[in-house]
């Protein structure tokens, strides 16, 4: 009696693994440009919530030292800096940045110097971020020193 013995198909052949990895890279190919744009959106947000918030640490010192604390704003380069920071904030370079201010604080190189006054008051003004059509406005209430972000329509 000859014995006989079935074979086993229980792996796997190198051209099915070729396979499986080709439509995994397909897959990846196609997912891979639109992961950045979500991160995009989110890029203007935080830019907009560090700005609030380091305006908002500008007008707590000037009330906390009683002194007035400026910051003052470089539109062509794109960046900030307040009264006793250790260097400027540097805005995204696709972001557009558009100051909305009285004209007295504005500068003849197309900045403008923002002040927070120890009573707490401002010279007040907007910030509008923008990319890629949207748009977020940080705004400094002059009376207050009140800062807000609203997302502009």
């Amino acid at each position: 009696m000859t014995e006989r013995r079935e074979r086993s198909d229980a792996g796997v052949s190198l051209v099915e693994m070729l396979v499986v990895l080709a439509i995994l890279a397909a897959a990846v190919a196609l997912v891979a440009p639109n992961a950045r744009g979500p991160t995009r959106g989110l890029e203007l947000e935080a830019s907009a919530a560090d700005l609030a918030a380091r305006l908002r640490e500008a007008r707590t010192r000037a009330i906390a030292k009683s002194v007035a604390v400026h910051v003052d704003f470089d539109v062509a380069g794109k960046r900030y800096a307040a009264t006793g920071d250790a260097r400027a904030v540097q805005f995204p370079s696709d972001l557009g940045l558009t100051l909305v201010m009285a004209r007295s604080v504005l500068t003849e190189t197309g900045g403008a110097r923002l002040t927070f006054f120890p009573d707490g008051s401002a010279t007040g003004g907007d910030v509008r971020l923008a990319r890629g059509g949207r748009i977020i406005d940080v705004k400094v209430m002059w009376l207050t020193g009140a800062v807000s972000v609203v997302s502009a329509p």
